[in-house]
């Protein structure tokens, strides 16, 4: 059985693929069994109380799963090496990816109600990721602001993210736990 180089590229690609994944996952498992080991455990939820008090531990809870989110891996920076900088570096522009990527994970894992905001970027989104969006099947990789808000109207109940690139969707969503979408989203009326 011969490969063509088209055939051979393809599976190398799908292998680079799922080494990623499975990268953010080794590094995923490896955070929360050091956590474990140590014997810290998130503080609990308050179901009831005063604003102050909500306020208090919703801000807790940030902060505790703000130390959850692993460093930059290496892949990641590589992904951003071919960007074009503005006021924000490349490595920043990861940074920001991979973060959001993560709480993005942590409001569909549960464990906060919406994500921490993202810090501005200079740059104009060129795309948007929709990790949830009622009515639509996600992740959704959207190519135009129009498209992407027709998905996310008045964005109740959705959880998404602009980029100025697909190297920072992607590493956005790898970190939340999905691939990038191959194939965008289209309109249909």
């Amino acid at each position: 059985m011969s490969l063509d180089s088209t055939g051979l590229a393809s599976q190398l690609a799908d292998l680079a693929h799922s080494i990623e994944l499975l990268t953010i996952q080794v590094a995923d498992l490896s955070l929360r069994l050091d956590r474990i080991e140590r014997g810290h455990q998130p503080g609990p939820y308050h179901s009831a109380g005063s604003a102050a008090s909500v306020a208090e531990s919703t801000s807790s809870q940030y902060d505790f799963l703000a130390g959850q989110i692993p460093a930059l891996p290496a892949w990641a920076l590589d992904f951003c090496s071919t960007l074009r900088e503005g006021k924000v570096s490349k490595k920043d522009r990861a940074i920001r990816a991979w973060e959001a990527g993560h709480w993005a994970r942590f409001v569909l894992e549960g464990k906060i109600g919406k994500p921490r905001p993202s810090k501005p970027c200079d740059l104009p989104n060129s795309v948007y990721i929709v990790l949830q969006a009622e009515g639509y099947s996600c992740p959704l990789l959207c190519e135009t602001a129009a498209i992407y808000r027709s998905v996310v109207k008045d964005f109740k109940g959705t959880l998404s993210h602009g980029f100025a690139s697909k190297s920072e969707a992607k590493i956005y969503c790898l970190a939340a736990g999905f691939s990038l979408p191959e194939v965008p989203h289209q309109w249909r009326p």
